[in-house]
Order: structure tokens, then C-alpha cells, then sequence
């Protein structure tokens, strides 16, 4: 492998483990989530939907706790954050146990 490849690679991991970083250390409930799916969490978000720790959001899609009624201002707060890095929409979620708030 070349010298550009090992920088870049360890460049990736570096930004990585900063990401999971900022998202563990946060009192405020996040989540990282690629393609609708949950890569880390932080203590604050798993209390707020009311999963017992993180394994329990693996495989689940962030859509099955989109409250079904929301799910298309979900979409269209996802669309806008990605052209322009924010949006206006409000949409209910769904707790583990059913819960929508």
C-alpha cells in the first residue's frame, strides 16, 4: 500500500473517532446516523427514545421511530438539511415502547 493510502486511511480514522467523540460527550441527544441507519448514539438520545443502550438500535432504521404521520416532513426536513443545512419542519417521534411525542 502507499504512503497516500495509509495517511488517508488514518486520516479517516482520526475523523472518526472525533465524531463519535463529539456525539458521546454531548448532553444534548444525538445520534449518527448513514443511509437510515444508526451508527452511534449518545446516553441522552437512548433515554429520550427509551432503548435500555445502543445495541438494542442495531438494524433499526431511523424511519421506525418516525411517528407514521411525520414521515413525510421527516423527508423534506432530510432533503432540506442536505441542500441547505437546515430546515423548518416539525415531526413526531415514536419511543421503544410505543410512545409518540
Amino acid at each position: 500500500m502507499d504512503a497516500q493510502v495509509l495517511l488517508a486511511r488514518e486520516q479517516l480514522n482520526e475523523a472518526e473517532e472525533r465524531s463519535n467523540q463529539l456525539v458521546q460527550s454531548s448532553r444534548d441527544a444525538m445520534a449518527y446516523i448513514h443511509e437510515g441507519m444508526y451508527l452511534s448514539t449518545n446516553n441522552a438520545y437512548l433515554e429520550l427514545f427509551g432503548y435500555p443502550d445502543a445495541e438494542a438500535l442495531d438494524g433499526l432504521p431511523i424511519m421506525d421511530m418516525i411517528d407514521a404521520d411525520s414521515r413525510n416532513a421527516f423527508k423534506t426536513a432530510l432533503r432540506k438539511v442536505s441542500e441547505n443545512g437546515k430546515h423548518t419542519e416539525e415531526f413526531g417521534c415514536v419511543t421503544a415502547d410505543g410512545e409518540r411525542f
